[in-house]
């Protein structure tokens, strides 16, 4: 099947996924250019009113490319549940459920069942939706430069439950592997949540000085919460 530009640099690389987005988008598809927009504000901490305008209208005009259509849809429901706006992130997972998957790469497909999981965890069925986030890491090849993604993905909803453990030392030692400052951040997020859920307050503040020792990220407002947290306890 010949990929979407996007889509293909996506799924074949493990580069920053905005930076592929800038090269590639076309500048007179709608969808194309709120995507953009939607990666500009992926670390915003606050819902963008004008931005879910523009996700609505790019909805409705859609895609001629079934897969950018569907990673447009992932994207957007990702921002939403990120931004506690969950009755919006479902109402489009229906989008997800319609589509025929035939010719839908298997990444996207992987991408699309763990929004399933999230749909069925914010249900509360929680064993249905960690048997999802497997089915999908078992669409993936493990060499596949994305599937750390998908098992980041898993760790962070184990991490939300303090079951981090639950994963094996092979994954973990997977997920812990990075040479990205932005990826070993939001794992260090993942890895600090999992230790206030369990009350592992010492081993969390150790894992941020570690962190600080490496990088000179900024620390986000999440962050900064756990580090009081962690100076309060301590």
């Amino acid at each position: 099947m010949k990929l979407h530009p996007i889509i293909s640099a996506y799924v074949n690389t493990d580069e920053d996924l905005s930076l592929f987005v800038n090269k590639y988008y076309d500048k007179n598809q709608y969808l194309e250019t709120v995507l953009v927009d939607l990666l500009k504000a992926n670390n915003d901490s606050q819902l963008n009113d004008q931005l879910l305008v523009k996700i609505d209208q790019a909805v409705i005009k859609g895609h001629k490319n079934a897969n950018i259509y569907l990673f447009f849809i992932v994207c957007v429901i990702f921002y939403t549940f990120r931004l506690k706006q969950k009755e919006k992130g479902i109402s489009l997972f229906s989008i997800i459920t319609s589509t025929a998957q035939e010719d839908i790469h298997p990444f996207i497909q992987a991408l699309c069942i763990q929004i399933k999981a999230h749909v069925k965890k914010i249900e509360g069925k929680n064993s249905e939706s960690k048997q999802l986030m497997y089915d999908s890491m078992e669409k993936i090849d493990k060499k596949s430069p994305r599937y750390r993604l998908l098992r980041r993905n898993f760790s962070s909803m184990l991490a939300s439950e303090g079951l981090l453990n639950e994963m094996n030392l092979m994954d973990l030692k997977l997920l812990s592997e990075t040479t990205s400052e932005k990826t070993a951040y939001g794992i260090l997020e993942i890895l600090v949540m999992n230790c206030i859920i369990i009350g592992d307050y010492k081993k969390g503040f150790a894992l941020i000085q570690e962190h600080q020792k490496n990088y000179q990220t900024e620390t986000s407002d999440n962050m900064k919460v756990a580090i009081n947290l962690f100076n309060i306890v301590s």
